[in-house]
């Protein structure tokens, strides 16, 4: 089957960062196209080690999103908002190929998207998480009205799904969303979810999410690596 989309191995950072190399290292060769460090698993991380681990990933050659989840939305630690909009502009400072910055926290600074990365060709991934409760379609295209309205360069949505109507709605927003000539992720969360993860993959997702291993999951529902490919003949 001709792969059609990027595949993500999204990684918790610590403080070992040559561990963390060593991951980078096997997600590459097993077929990951991008990954995804998710930072809010380090309260410690400072603007030096964003150096670190740009270093890392240049000389690894695979394109990085660099990403500081909130607790509400499913991350491991809250950060200040001070300290997490350093980050960020630090992170589009040092060309991270992609930064995922939440919509609440952008409604909160009060800049849209080209305001924020200025004249850097990075990629801005505007998402909104919610794993407490269903959004309704109309609902999440409200939140995806919301988020376009910020200029991002690539929209994510992101909901629990309890229902075949959830996973049925997140790929309605999709191919919407592609229509409109928008990049998006449609993501539905939660183990009734899964077979969404593996459809949407070929209905147009510009991002397919997944981990190393099931010890390394960073979001309810998400597959492996090696099951995402034996489940999709990638």
């Amino acid at each position: 089957m001709k792969k059609k989309f990027r595949i993500v191995v999204s990684i918790f950072v610590n403080r070992n960062f040559a561990q963390l190399k060593e991951k980078i290292k096997i997600a590459k060769l097993e077929g990951a196209d991008v990954i995804e460090l998710r930072a809010d698993s380090y309260p410690k991380i400072s603007v030096n080690d964003l150096l670190k681990l740009k270093k890392i990933s240049n000389a690894l050659k695979i394109p990085v999103i660099f990403t500081l989840r909130s607790k509400e939305e499913g991350g491991k630690y809250n950060f200040s908002f001070e300290k997490k909009l350093k980050l960020i502009e630090k992170a589009i400072e040092l060309n991270f190929e992609y930064v995922d910055i939440e919509l609440k926290f952008l409604e909160k600074l009060g800049k849209n998207v080209l305001k924020l990365k200025g004249n850097s060709k990075i990629k801005i991934i505007l998402s909104f998480h919610n794993l407490k409760g269903t959004e309704t379609l109309e609902g999440l295209r409200g939140i995806k009205k919301r988020i376009a309205s910020l200029k991002p360069d690539i929209i994510k949505l992101a909901v629990f799904s309890r229902s075949e109507k959830t996973n049925q709605d997140i790929l309605k927003i999709i191919k919407e969303t592609k229509r409109e000539g928008k990049d998006i992720v449609g993501i539905a969360l939660g183990e009734r979810g899964k077979k969404i993860r593996l459809k949407s993959a070929f209905e147009g997702n510009y991002l397919t999410y997944c981990c190393l291993n099931k010890k390394e999951k960073t979001a309810p529902g998400q597959l492996t690596l090696n099951d995402f490919k034996k489940l999709t003949g990638v």
